[in-house]
């Protein structure tokens, strides 16, 4: 259960994928179910994130990290013990489920020619090359921990505007999202609130 006192100034939680972090990228991962296999393989379209049979090979607890979780979920979610509107503890999501995933997955391989960020050509598609020389660097993603995702490490995803708030949501209301979503707990008060919310996890 979660018991969220919601009071002071604009927090928000970092936006993030759940802790499997590198496993994404791992063989001995998602690698054990080719759930990635066709972004991988460069026809990220015929990725479906509701194909579900690949996912169940898959080792989700490589590395023991805090919140990690060994079975298989195709979803996880909340049943809601109060009311709760946006920005008063709920989520905020990315609905571009399948785009935002390809996109994360292969963001490692790219570099960009020129890193002016505030530079008119930053986000055109000419401006981004494949890397030369491959590093471990995953942009924000770290063996056993949730994967930080921000508008520095992934420009294209345009968090600002991409994101939307879960509705309000009133005591008996469940609110489920995808594995693969890209998520993060909203705070913006200028009251006090308490929220619950009971936790579950979808096998």
């Amino acid at each position: 259960m979660r018991i969220g006192y919601v009071s002071g100034s604009l927090e928000m939680l970092d936006l993030h994928w759940d802790r499997t972090a590198t496993l994404r990228w791992e063989e001995n991962g998602y690698g054990k179910g080719g759930v990635y296999d066709s972004i991988f393989k460069g026809k990220w379209e015929g990725y479906d994130p509701w194909e579900s049979s690949c996912r169940l090979p898959v080792v989700s607890d490589l590395y023991n990290g805090p919140g990690g979780c060994s079975m298989f979920r195709m979803f996880q979610g909340w049943l809601s013990m109060s009311e709760t509107g946006p920005r008063e503890g709920t989520l905020l999501v990315n609905p571009l489920l399948s785009k935002a995933t390809a996109y994360s997955l292969l963001r490692p391989f790219f570099n960009a020619k020129n890193p002016n960020v505030t530079g008119p050509t930053w986000l055109e598609s000419s401006n981004w090359i494949l890397e030369g020389q491959m590093t471990s660097d995953l942009h924000g993603a770290v063996p056993g921990t949730c994967q930080e995702l921000n508008a520095a490490l992934h420009p294209h995803l345009k968090l600002e505007s991409s994101m939307v708030h879960v509705p309000t949501v009133r005591p008996g209301d469940y609110v489920a999202w995808h594995c693969d979503s890209q998520s993060r707990i909203t705070f913006c008060c200028e009251y006090r609130q308490l929220t619950l919310a009971s936790y579950s996890r979808s096998r």
